[in-house]
């Protein structure tokens, strides 16, 4: 990267920095921090957490989102918070994606999916105008989505359909996944590459197998209270309406450590410091986490993270 490509880049991350933390500033949002390094991990099967060795003590984690830190703020009391923040996961770096990358993650007291969903759009808006990129938001189910690309419904189809799906798509040993991997296979390269990319897309209601931490929905136990946003090619962000019951996160993390059993992944063990903070009592909320690092691909109009980051993976 040449100096003034180097100054540029700075210029720009400055710019959205500014312009998030503006945003948030107009609606009475509190800016706080919360640990960087963590005596849990997330059960996920899906994010592998770096560990920190501390020579005869137990390990500690970087933490691969700042979400089970800003809870406890919230039950202890906090008012509508938000984050922007390092966080850090074990996966192959390439074009988009880095191990360690920035979030911005906010919570909002007594917000509904349609409204935590459209204000994360209009931040996004706000973002990519600042280089003039203007782009309109649109709103559509999964379902709708999955419809519309593939001309089926994949929540209602078989175990075994898929798996041929996925495997249709290049998903090898499909069979040895759950729903949920499959769903997210399946969606990530059948649905969201046909996606148009000159659009905000906010794709609600997830399957209730990608639940994750949101509740279900009330009117139809199918699906979860779970949004993404895309835009240029990219998924953006990812939030829920949030569960609140101890007992059904206990159980979700629990499924979560019997698959990575399965899989041959690292033992995790259940962050029982937030399962304590869930019982105490979580307030009704919704949040949400924005990836920094790839509305930044979009407004630079730059393909690959090494073109953006003065210290992408690559080069450290």
């Amino acid at each position: 990267m040449s100096q003034s490509e180097l100054i540029k880049t700075l210029k720009l991350r400055a710019e959205l920095l500014a312009t998030a933390r503006s945003f948030f500033a107009q609606r009475s949002v509190l800016e706080v921090e919360t640990p960087v390094l963590g005596a849990s991990a997330v059960t996920d099967p899906n994010i592998q957490s770096f560990v920190v060795a501390d020579e005869n003590k137990p390990p500690r984690y970087l933490q691969s989102s700042p979400e089970f830190f800003m809870k406890r703020l919230l039950v202890d009391g906090a008012p509508d918070i938000y984050q922007i923040t390092k966080a850090f996961r074990q996966a192959e770096a390439g074009a988009r994606h880095n191990p360690e990358f920035t979030l911005i993650e906010w919570y909002r007291r007594q917000f509904d999916l349609a409204q935590i969903s459209q204000e994360t759009a209009e931040l996004v808006q706000q973002l990519l105008l600042i280089r003039e990129i203007s782009l309109p938001i649109q709103r559509i189910s999964y379902r709708a989505a999955c419809q519309q690309v593939l001309g089926l419904d994949l929540i209602e189809q078989s175990l075994q359909s898929l798996i041929q799906l996925a495997t249709k798509q290049g998903l090898v040993a499909a069979e040895k996944l759950p729903r949920a991997a499959l769903y997210d296979f399946i969606f990530d390269q059948a649905v969201v590459a046909r996606l148009p990319q000159d659009v905000i897309h906010i794709v609600e209601y997830y399957p209730a197998e990608q639940a994750s931490l949101a509740q279900l929905s009330q009117t139809d136990a199918q699906l979860a209270e779970r949004f993404e946003i895309f835009a240029g090619g990219f998924e953006l962000a990812n939030g829920f309406l949030e569960l609140r019951d101890a007992d059904e996160q206990r159980q979700r993390f629990q499924q979560d450590v019997q698959i990575r059993s399965e899989q041959g992944l690292p033992t995790v063990a259940i962050d029982e410091t937030f399962i304590a903070a869930l019982r105490q009592g979580l307030p009704a909320c919704a949040g949400v986490a924005l990836g920094l690092d790839r509305v930044h691909l979009i407004v630079a109009q730059v393909d690959s993270l090494d073109q953006l980051l003065p210290f992408s993976w690559s080069a450290l």
